[in-house]
């Protein structure tokens, strides 16, 4: 028997955790997701990633601004339960209430480390070798609810933004699909979070992807900032994208004042090598 619930989410983690879903053959019946919004240079009014995924399943979208929970009862009709994945708002308490079971909410690490806007991101700047992704229920504090399960993923040396976040997405629709079943029996015992150990994370900006030359010269040369420098290349593949000035990298022969994105790297005998880099202006290219 299929279980009736409403998914909510909308960047490219939670299209990874609804494609999963949908392969399971009990995917949502509803999927709700932000609006279409402008992006890049053009500012092209674009689809989230949820969205374009769903209509292309037939699964009916709602991309309301903000959720009422008048609005919402009378679309989720007798669902017992959501699922949320990166949806990027806050649900307040009378949205939690319109589901009889409550909310779920994905998260793409062990919690209650990495709360927030960046989990990825940060566990890898911080040279974690393991992450992981919760699955708990949800309350009106941003990521605080009592957890209902998790699974460990390792992050390798080969992990950048992108591939971490696909193994986080696989693994937290597995583990919700697992658990779904004693959700709904509720044979789940949910364990409150040690807030003792609770760390937060923010939203990065262009700034803090900023590399110094210099740092890149010693990375590349074997220093002890080496790991730190590789850690934020991998970190910020997807955004904001690491970034430093031409001076940093002479034998290219970029202008020393151009900046340079520094779109992946690797290690290699303890010293970094850049692989792929885009000037200002120009199209990405190998090194």
């Amino acid at each position: 028997m299929k279980n009736k619930y409403v998914f909510l989410g909308s960047p490219e983690f939670a299209a990874i955790v609804l494609g999963k879903l949908i392969a399971s053959q009990n995917p949502p019946f509803l999927v709700i997701t932000n609006p279409d919004r402008p992006q890049g240079r053009e500012k092209e009014i674009t689809s989230p990633p949820v969205k374009v995924l769903a209509r292309g399943n037939g699964i009916p979208v709602w991309q309301p601004e903000t959720l009422s929970p008048e609005e919402l009862i009378e679309n989720i009709g007798d669902a017992s339960f959501g699922l949320v994945a990166a949806y990027s708002q806050i649900l307040k308490s009378d949205v939690l209430a319109a589901f009889p079971s409550g909310i779920m909410g994905l998260h793409p690490s062990l919690l209650p480390k990495y709360r927030g806007a960046s989990p990825i991101q940060s566990a890898i700047l911080s040279g974690e070798e393991e992450t992981g992704v919760s699955l708990y229920l949800m309350d009106e504090k941003m990521d605080h609810g009592p957890v209902l399960g998790e699974t460990k993923v390792e992050i390798e040396e080969i992990d950048d933004y992108f591939s971490l976040e696909k193994k986080l997405a696989d693994a937290g629709a597995e583990l919700f699909l697992t658990l779904m079943p004693e959700f709904v029996s509720g044979k789940l015992n949910p364990l409150p979070q040690n807030e003792s150990l609770a760390t937060f994370t923010k939203k990065f900006k262009t700034e803090d992807a900023f590399i110094e030359p210099e740092l890149i010269s010693a990375a590349i040369n074997g220093g002890k900032e080496t790991e730190k420098v590789f850690n934020t290349i991998r970190a910020f593949a997807k955004e904001p994208v690491a970034w430093t000035y031409g001076s940093a990298l002479p034998w290219l022969q970029i202008p020393s004042d151009k900046r340079v994105k520094l779109l992946s790297a690797k290690m290699e005998g303890g010293v970094l090598k850049i692989l792929r880099v885009q000037v200002e202006g120009k199209n990405p290219r190998q090194t």
